[in-house]
């Protein structure tokens, strides 16, 4: 267990590092901007997870924990999917930065006003843990999450087909990033729990590392974000010594 929360707490580490480089750079740039956002909600993610995986015995701050990584699951999302909105049209927000900003303001009220509307109960049983959903909380989570993933994903498959060269070999490895981390974290941590699966949620965020190191690339290779090239080599190499740390770690 320790291993997990270690592997958690760095992948947290490395996507806050990375998020406030990025911003740094320009914080005025929407596109920067964005993509800090994203950083944030996977780095909030896995340390909601690290805590979760870290408990021992039930608690009544248990069910905070887990609807604190929920949210910043739904949270990434959305802010998968304003990023790739500005990405894609070049700066600029659109409709989607608006609806998933609304969408979110929901689910935190939703979520205030009743703390059981996803999750149930948590139960402790030795070493593994027995979580209980609300179905129709739990159902209209997994298509929202869903939705926005997808429209993520068809908008940048869209862009690509619009832009060539370097533009569309950029495009084409942040879909690919997105790809893998998404379908690994889904699975992990969308689709096993329906069926009372909570012994690797700690994977799903580990597996954001594969995408971080992606972007370290493509900074490194085609100057993503405009980052220096002095900076840009010093967050890759952090970010590649990271994914070899937790692969030799598992």
């Amino acid at each position: 267990m320790q291993v997990e929360v270690g592997g958690l707490l760095i992948t947290c580490m490395a996507n806050l590092v990375l998020g406030l480089i990025v911003g740094s750079r320009n914080w005025k740039s929407r596109t920067n901007l964005s993509f800090v956002f994203l950083c944030v909600s996977i780095a909030a993610w896995s340390a909601g997870i690290a805590i979760f995986t870290a408990q021992t015995t039930s608690s009544g701050s248990i069910l905070f924990y887990i609807n604190e990584y929920y949210l910043a699951a739904l949270g990434i999302a959305f802010s998968l999917s304003v990023f790739t909105s500005v990405w894609s049209s070049n700066g600029r927000f659109n409709r989607s930065m608006w609806l998933s900003i609304a969408t979110m303001t929901t689910w935190l009220l939703a979520i205030a006003i009743d703390p059981h509307f996803i999750v149930q109960t948590v139960q402790f049983i030795g070493q593994f843990r027995h979580v209980t959903f609300n179905i129709l909380g739990q159902t209209i989570y997994s298509l929202v999450f869903l939705i926005f993933f997808l429209l993520s994903i068809g908008q940048l498959l869209i862009y690509r087909l619009s832009v060539t060269g370097n533009q569309k070999r950029v495009t084409s490895t942040i879909v690919l990033g997105i790809f893998i981390a998404g379908t690994i974290g889904i699975v992990c941590n969308l689709v096993l729990p329906w069926f009372g699966q909570y012994g690797i949620v700690w994977v799903g965020p580990q597996f954001t590392l594969i995408f971080a190191a992606l972007i370290g690339y493509l900074i490194i290779r085609h100057r993503l974000f405009d980052l220096r090239l002095v900076l840009a080599r010093s967050v890759t190499y952090l970010l590649l010594l990271v994914t070899l740390g937790i692969a030799y770690g598992a």
